[in-house]
C-alpha cells in the first residue's frame, strides 16, 4: 500500500491496549447487550508500536462487533496466553457470530475482500491489520 514508516518498539500492556481501543466501542457493546470477556493476566506486554496494537484491536473488535450484531447470543472474548518460551503472546478475539465462508476464509487477509453487505465495509480492516 505504502512504505511503512520506522516504528519504536516498546512493551506494551496488552490490557491497556484493549482498554483504550474498548473505549471506542463501549456506548455499542452495552446498547447492543454483547457479553465481552477479556482474559488477559495483569503484567502481560507485548514488544510493539502502542498505537499500532491499539489499532488492530480496534479493527478486530469492530469485526467481532459486526459478526455478533444479528446473532442470537452476542458475544466476545479476547485471550492471550504466553510467553511462550520463545517469548510470543498468542492474542485472540473470538465472536459468538455465524462464522466466515470455507471460499472466503483464504482470501480474508487480502485488500477488498469482505463478507459485509455492499456499502459497509471496504475490505482493508484486515489487510492492514
Amino acid at each position: 500500500f505504502a512504505r511503512k514508516p520506522d516504528v519504536e518498539r516498546v512493551a506494551v500492556s496488552l490490557n491497556e491496549a484493549v482498554a483504550h481501543a474498548r473505549l471506542i466501542y463501549d456506548a455499542r457493546i452495552r446498547d447492543e447487550g454483547v457479553r465481552l470477556d477479556v482474559n488477559i493476566a495483569p503484567g502481560t506486554t507485548v514488544s510493539a508500536e502502542s498505537s499500532q496494537l491499539q489499532q488492530v484491536i480496534v479493527n478486530l473488535l469492530g469485526n467481532a462487533l459486526d459478526a455478533v450484531h444479528d446473532a442470537p447470543v452476542r458475544r466476545i472474548v479476547i485471550d492471550a496466553c504466553g510467553p511462550d518460551d520463545a517469548g510470543r503472546v498468542r492474542f485472540t478475539v473470538a465472536d459468538s457470530g455465524a462464522g466466515i465462508a470455507p471460499d472466503v476464509l483464504p482470501h480474508l487477509f487480502e485488500p477488498f475482500v469482505t463478507t459485509k453487505p455492499r456499502g459497509q465495509g471496504l475490505g482493508l480492516g484486515l489487510a492492514i491489520t
